[in-house]
């Protein structure tokens, strides 16, 4: 829920800025160098009609920053200390040396995260690579786990070859759309731009710089190619994961079902979805009832519930 209520605050973030510079976009008059300076630029307008607007804006973002930085270095500095370097350590170590070794290991991670940091604001398409690369895993778990709950019938077989062929899949696309961006085959199409509400002043600069951010845009539309898989390279990296779910169980449930027999009588209906244990009660109900209707009825069966039957009906007479 949290993740959705971000998503939908970056949207209307988005929205916002776009509309609030319709009429005179930075990125073609110079004030700015990169369209991710957009954020910055919007709060420096506001700031005139909002005194301290900037400051707040700053304030919130080092707060999350610095807090969610906080719990992945201790998180990262524990699960180190406590599977690599605790093994080693002689039971009679006293709590203060594990301290001050799990200290070092904060100042170590933390030294490296400012290192990714700062080498990671020279990428152009930071979101891009790392949303891929996580949809390449997330969308392989989410498949296994859909497989896994809602159809019975699953085995090993069917995972792991559905899961390596959703690995191969997502690991196509994302590679190759990144090869098709760095040379320039695969560029996507921004919004309509104008600079027709920014006014009359410093109207030489301005068209300077119009031109020469046409003339760039005009270079980049030149160096389109017509592959045939270019248009599948298109896709936005968040449709990654539903791609690699899709791909698990496409692949799954028929490689499931060709190398291997449905034993529904040994699983545990508790461990699958609502859904599936109303098939398995169903499933099992029918097999009673048709083991059942199969055996016929046995004649010392049938004297013995009739003498159970009669001395029942004996014990209430007697009441």
């Amino acid at each position: 829920m949290g993740v959705i209520f971000m998503k939908l605050l970056s949207c209307f973030l988005g929205l916002t800025v776009y509309a609030w510079f319709a009429g005179c976009d930075p990125f073609l008059t110079g004030q700015i160098k990169k369209h991710e300076q957009l954020v910055p630029q919007f709060l420096n307008s506001l700031s005139t009609m909002f005194p301290g607007i900037c400051g707040i804006f700053i304030i919130a973002i080092f707060s999350a920053t610095v807090g969610c930085i906080a719990s992945h270095i201790n998180s990262v500095s524990g699960v180190l200390f406590e599977e690599f370097i605790r093994p080693w350590m002689p039971e009679s170590t006293n709590e203060l040396a594990c301290c001050k070794i799990m200290k070092v290991l904060c100042v170590v991670v933390g030294i490296y995260s400012v290192g990714v940091v700062w080498f990671a604001k020279e990428l152009d398409r930071l979101q891009h690579v790392a949303s891929g690369v996580t949809g390449v895993t997330a969308g392989t778990l989410l498949g296994l786990f859909t497989l896994g709950i809602v159809f019975p019938r699953a085995n090993c077989s069917g995972a792991l070859s559905g899961s390596l062929l959703s690995l191969m899949l997502c690991g196509w696309l994302l590679i190759g759309a990144e090869n098709a961006l760095a040379t320039g085959a695969l560029t996507f199409q921004g919004k309509p731009l104008a600079i027709s509400g920014c006014g009359r002043t410093n109207f030489t600069e301005l068209m300077v710089n119009v031109t020469r951010n046409v003339q760039t845009t005009e270079t980049i539309t030149k160096k389109l190619s017509t592959k045939p898989l270019q248009s599948l390279f298109r896709i936005s990296f968040t449709y990654c994961p539903f791609a690699g779910a899709i791909a698990v169980l496409l692949i799954g449930i028929p490689m499931s079902y060709l190398t291997g027999k449905s034993r529904s009588e040994s699983m545990n209906p508790d461990v699958f979805c609502p859904l599936t244990q109303s098939f398995f009660h169903r499933l099992q109900m029918r097999s009673l009832s048709a083991s059942y209707e199969a055996r016929a009825p046995d004649s010392i069966e049938v004297y013995t519930a009739l003498d159970e039957a009669l001395k029942h009906l004996k014990e209430v007479m007697d009441r």
